[in-house]
């Protein structure tokens, strides 16, 4: 059997699953995602903040989300 990490993320933690995003041989791989993607979720935020103005959504942007890297087992 083969290690490999799973990048997982839900949107919602009171009424979704945790989905996985994508899956990587590294852990450092794994963390690369993450990073990417909740850069780029925080990027658009903040563009649409500077577009429309200070509102409350922004304040909320990971408020409810939850992600996480964790191994998992590959198997035949």
């Amino acid at each position: 059997m083969t290690q490999v990490f799973e990048f997982i993320y839900t949107d919602c933690i009171h009424e979704s699953a945790m989905a996985t995003m994508s899956l990587h041989r590294t852990k450092k791989g794994a963390y690369k995602a993450m990073n990417v993607y909740l850069n780029n979720k925080f990027n658009e935020a903040r563009e649409e903040q500077i577009r429309y103005g200070k509102h409350k959504i922004f304040d909320h942007v990971f408020m409810h989300e939850a992600w996480a890297v964790r191994p998992i087992e590959l198997k035949e």
